[in-house]
């Protein structure tokens, strides 16, 4: 898989250039940063270093591999690690970056944990799934409640940012395009393929087949919800 979820290089881009730093160079850090299809894509268009972050050295090895290959080694640094207990210097870095995986500690929890990392007036980026419209279909909101139960409407996590003390400066909503061109279409490729090289293995065949019902809830609902990239400021 090119990446780990849904995303889109171009919006990534967009959050950055959003973001009016005064200095030349920047510390940034990509926090769950998976295979680093956005950190290669990041780390051409800023100057300054990313440090790369993740729990699975496997994704970072790969990181690694490709930074090297078009040269971007010296931009990009790679650190095992769980971003409920960030080994970091305080008041070091000018951006906290993070693609779909601040749910993984609670987007209330990374605001307020991650914040003792940030310069003064230093930004946060995240991206989250949220809810766009009201009242979704209960096979849609059953769905949603197993994989995060604590989705939020996007007017929840604006007040969830300005209760926490930041000031939101941007948003950019990822496009259906986004979901299938750069997540469902390979997952659906390797979701064919392994339903043949599992075809006797049951337990194993669940597991495809409940990829491939995300897959399909996403085209029936995919209005209900999505993606969407949160640019906030500290005011501290």
């Amino acid at each position: 898989m090119p990446r780990q979820g849904p995303g889109d290089v171009c919006i990534s881009l967009e959050a950055l250039k959003s973001i009016p730093f005064s200095n030349s160079e920047i510390r940034m850090t990509d926090i769950g940063c998976g295979t680093g299809f956005q950190t290669l894509y990041l780390a051409q268009h800023i100057k300054g270093s990313i440090l790369a972050i993740d729990n699975h050295q496997p994704y970072l090895d790969e990181l690694q591999q490709k930074a090297e290959a078009v040269g971007l080694d010296s931009v990009i640094k790679v650190q095992l690690g769980d971003m409920d207990a960030l080994d970091l210097p305080t008041e070091y870095f000018d951006l906290l970056w993070s693609e779909g995986a601040i749910y993984i500690m609670g987007m209330e929890n990374g605001l307020q944990n991650w914040r003792k990392f940030l310069k003064p007036q230093g930004y946060i980026v995240f991206s989250d799934v949220c809810w766009l419209k009201p009242n979704p279909p209960a096979e849609l909101t059953d769905f949603w409640n197993s994989e995060v139960p604590d989705m939020m409407d996007v007017r929840q996590i604006r007040e969830l940012i300005k209760e926490n003390n930041y000031t939101l400066t941007n948003e950019f909503l990822l496009p259906e395009s986004s979901w299938v061109n750069n997540y469902y279409y390979p997952l659906s490729l390797n979701v064919a393929r392994l339903r043949i090289k599992y075809q006797h293995e049951p337990d194993k065949l669940d597991v495809i087949e409940s990829i491939q019902h995300e897959i399909d809830i996403f085209h029936k609902y995919s209005g209900y919800y999505s993606y969407k990239f949160f640019v906030v400021k500290s005011n501290r």
